[in-house]
C-alpha cells in the first residue's frame, strides 16, 4: 500500500508543478480537477493522416 501512496504523491506533485509552470494556480481539489480536465480536450492530432494538424 505504501508504494501506491508514494506513486500518487509523485504524480500529483508533478501535475501541480506543471500547472504552476503554466500560470495555473492549484489551491484545492476543484482547481486540480479543472486543470486535469484540460488534458481531455483534443487540440491537435498526434496520429494518423493528419498528424500534427490542429483542430478548429
Amino acid at each position: 500500500m505504501l508504494p501506491l501512496l508514494i506513486f500518487t504523491e509523485l504524480v500529483l506533485g508533478s501535475l501541480i508543478d506543471l500547472a504552476n509552470s503554466q500560470d495555473h494556480e492549484i489551491i484545492d481539489v476543484k482547481s486540480l480537477y479543472e486543470f486535469s480536465e484540460m488534458a481531455r480536450v483534443l487540440t491537435h492530432l498526434s496520429f494518423g493522416k493528419h498528424k500534427g494538424g490542429g483542430l478548429s
